[in-house]
């Protein structure tokens, strides 16, 4: 079961393209998010007044810049999008909700957390879609497809 949700459906190859798209840009968004915060992973969100204790603050870089590094080049792409959806959530949740944010872009400088959703959802679209052809996902799915096809001599 697991390991079916881990191999990525085959796609053709305009959908892999904007699967690889998305997968890029979503990816390189976070890699620029957990660089921000991996200079000081046990105390980044102090300044923020979230109240987080340090051993759960070192997971949002690790899931932001990790994740965002395995989804530039489609590697473990389930994982890295749970845990980029479960940061957006926390996000929401810990966060913007709580500092007043609303649901839509406003002309008042405020919180929102439109962009948070959206993240949310490509990052929902990318595990539920997979990473597409181009990727090592894929890559390591066709050699061993390949190599359960071929007989050993």
């Amino acid at each position: 079961m697991l390991t079916d949700f881990l191999v990525p459906p085959p796609h053709s190859g305009r959908v892999s393209i904007g699967l690889l798209i998305l997968r890029v840009v979503l990816g390189l968004a976070f890699i620029q998010y957990g660089l921000t915060k991996i200079g000081h992973p046990l105390s980044w969100a102090d300044p923020l007044g979230i109240g987080l204790p340090p051993f759960l603050q070192i997971l949002v870089p690790i899931a932001e810049l990790g994740g965002g590094i395995l989804l530039v080049f489609g590697a473990l792409t389930p994982i890295a999008a749970i845990g980029i959806a479960i940061d957006m959530l926390c996000a929401v949740v810990l966060f913007i909700l709580p500092h007043g944010g609303g649901v839509w872009i406003s002309t008042t400088p405020r919180v929102t957390f439109e962009k948070n959703i959206f993240y949310e959802a490509a990052a929902l679209a990318l595990l539920f879609c997979g990473p597409g052809a181009y990727s090592i996902d894929a890559m390591i799915a066709r050699n061993s497809r390949e190599a359960v096809l071929m007989p050993r001599r």
